[in-house]
């Protein structure tokens, strides 16, 4: 095991957006250097794309080491309200 302070964290960025009924979600991480786009069904609202970017996240996560903490950081307050209500 390994001490807190050599314990790798990852910081990893989500985003949902929704510009001239084009839709589109991404995921940024700078190290390990991960940079996903997706874009995303016309009629998706950007609730449903910030969702989208939050999974992706978490399959990004899940391929992480075990020894490294994963923080993921998103700017959707409706997206956080409605994953915490399904825990």
């Amino acid at each position: 095991w390994r001490s807190a302070a050599e314990q790798r964290v990852t910081n990893i960025y989500t985003d949902g957006s929704k510009m001239d009924e084009r839709v589109g979600a991404a995921v940024y991480c700078n190290n390990p250097p991960i940079s996903l786009s997706s874009k995303l069904p016309d009629h998706y609202c950007i609730f449903q794309a910030e969702i989208f970017a939050i999974r992706k996240a978490a399959e990004v996560a899940q391929k992480m080491e075990t020894t490294t903490k994963v923080n993921v950081f998103v700017d959707s307050q409706a997206a956080i309200k409605a994953l915490e209500s399904k825990a």
